[in-house]
């Protein structure tokens, strides 16, 4: 009897233990819609249509030219087009179009499911079409922040088909990036233990397995240059990671670690640095 009881508490503990790993995962998963801000005096709002049916929310920032460069601007977790807006003003007076979308399950975009870069690279691919339609002639650069990041080198035929990338705070693997999350609140030692029962939801989920969740399986696939920004105190993707995502890139780049910012500063970095830094990578990246 007192084995039967234990086998009987065992049981209700792990099925207890796998029900709150599964609405943790639905919870990292789960839509986080918002509003988008007002509408700047040249962004022009666009609706995208990805290979899979979801509608995509995008704003366009022309410049007179059709032939100029366009910059698509992707975001990270959580966030919207809204964190780009800042981007848009002196990318046009540099010369350069700029596009910004809401990811699937983002701001004002469909509500679906997160997948961590492997669906929403859909919505970049989309946009980079929608790109090639309306200026045919122009080069395209990205700037992808995190999820956004992974987002360009997730897709089902390699990374975007465009002509450079800039990626802020990216991770390289699915593994780390949920190991570094779960291990700022619970320690790495928990965090060793419950990385693999939150990853290997994603057959489940997604129909693919952890190691198809790996940006930086994509790197080697992309010959154009990159620029990788990491944070020297970022704890979701160290700047040893960000060095590792660098390592991966057959063709010309650079790698800046900028001391004493952590994951959420890096996403953010606006300051008059890192433009003249864009601006003069995308110079000679786009030329």
């Amino acid at each position: 009897m007192r084995y039967r009881r234990l086998a009987l508490l065992s049981g209700i503990a792990i099925t207890a233990g796998l029900a709150v790993i599964t609405l943790f995962g639905n919870m990292a998963t789960r839509a986080t819609p918002s509003v988008v801000g007002p509408l700047a005096a040249t962004e022009q709002e666009i609706t995208l249509r990805t290979i899979d049916g979801v509608k995509i929310a995008a704003s366009y920032f022309p410049v007179a030219s059709s032939e100029a460069p366009v910059i698509l601007m992707l975001h990270g977790n959580g966030a919207s087009r809204n964190q780009f807006k800042g981007h848009a003003a002196w990318l046009n007076n540099a010369g350069y179009a700029a596009m910004a979308i809401d990811f699937r399950g983002h701001g004002e975009s469909q509500e679906e499911a997160k997948s961590f870069g492997l669906f929403e690279a859909r919505d970049a691919e989309a946009a980079v079409a929608w790109i090639k339609k309306d200026s045919p002639k122009a080069k395209i650069g990205v700037i992808g922040v995190s999820l956004g990041g992974a987002a360009s080198l997730l897709g089902k035929d390699g990374p975007l088909p465009v002509d450079a990338l800039i990626l802020k705070a990216v991770y390289p693997d699915i593994d780390r990036a949920i190991r570094n999350r779960v291990a700022t609140r619970v320690g790495s030692f928990a965090a060793a233990i419950i990385t693999p029962l939150l990853t290997y939801q994603s057959p489940f989920r997604y129909g693919a397995w952890p190691g198809n969740i790996s940006p930086v399986n994509g790197t080697s696939k992309f010959p154009g240059p990159v620029l990788v920004i990491g944070g020297a105190k970022d704890s979701y993707t160290p700047a040893d990671e960000s060095k590792l995502l660098f390592d991966g890139f057959p063709g010309p780049g650079q790698l800046w670690i900028v001391d004493g910012l952590e994951h959420d500063q890096i996403s953010d970095l606006g300051n008059d640095v890192y433009r003249q830094r864009v601006l003069w990578f995308l110079k000679g990246a786009l030329k």
